[in-house]
């Protein structure tokens, strides 16, 4: 009897032990799903935070230049990079001129990328997704001009159909670009070239409209300087013709008349007849 009672309590105390390590366990696993939600919600409110202020950038101007300027200060705040630039294509010929750029790359500003270029900037002028290159192989990839990193990636600005530019971002300083990084980079790539192409159309339309302008201006002008120097003659009416009433019988000179009867005068005048 006593085996028995020993051999219940040994089992009865092994499921508790059992019980209590599946939910220390379970404790772990539900703590450690906890802090994986917690770092999931903390990236999420990250990624608005930096879309506000990448739609605050981009909304302060419309002159291309000025627009390229603030993608480059919202990267060197929001990416761990070594440098960036954004150059523009120009519309008459294949050429791209840097408008902005920061870091490793900042000796680029200013500077025009022919078509020719070897580099991955004007290569991925002609993609619609982004260019990634690396030193694997031994070799520095070019970016444009020259200039080589040991990372680079090259997004083509492209918004309704028509490429405005190129972004290219070099030399992550963690090592590698993460799928954090190159997300919130082809964020950057989209918005820039929306807000880019509208810029572009407010110029044409800013310059059409100026030469519309310019072109009715000098006709207005001259009519009015016409109408100042021309004398105003004074229209004369033409006067109604004097109409003579001639009679077939010669006229007789008058050699006396009667004076008409005076309304105030109570007399009569007799008659001719007789």
């Amino acid at each position: 009897m006593s085996d028995v009672f020993y051999l219940a309590g040994g089992i009865l105390i092994g499921l508790i032990g059992g019980a209590v390590i599946a939910w220390r366990r379970s404790a772990r696993a539900s703590e450690a799903e906890l802090a994986r939600a917690r770092a999931e919600v903390s990236r999420r409110l990250a990624d608005v935070f930096a879309l506000q202020e990448l739609s605050y950038a981009l909304s302060e101007s419309l002159q291309p230049k000025r627009i390229a300027e603030q993608v480059i200060g919202y990267l060197q705040r929001f990416t761990d990079v070594e440098g960036a630039l954004v150059a523009l294509t120009s519309e008459r010929s294949g050429r791209a001129r840097v408008a902005a750029a920061s870091g490793g790359l900042a000796g680029l500003r200013d500077r025009d990328i022919t078509e020719d270029d070897p580099g991955l900037l004007i290569a991925s002028l002609g993609h619609e997704r982004m260019l990634q290159a690396d030193d694997a192989s031994g070799t520095r990839p070019l970016v444009a001009g020259g200039v080589s990193a040991r990372q680079v990636v090259a997004f083509p600005l492209r918004a309704h159909g028509v490429t405005v530019g190129a972004l290219a971002v070099a030399d992550p300083r963690r090592g590698t670009f993460d799928q954090q990084t190159l997300r919130l980079l082809s964020t950057v790539a989209t918005h820039a070239a929306i807000v880019l192409s509208n810029a572009r159309f407010f110029d044409l339309v800013r310059a059409a409209f100026m030469t519309a302008s310019r072109c009715s201006r000098p006709a207005s002008s001259i009519r009015s300087a016409t109408r100042r120097s021309r004398p105003r003659a004074r229209v004369r009416r033409p006067s109604a013709p004097r109409i003579q009433r001639r009679s077939s019988a010669p006229s007789m000179p008058v050699m006396w008349a009667e004076k008409a009867p005076s309304a105030a005068s109570n007399r009569w005048w007799p008659s001719s007849k007789m």
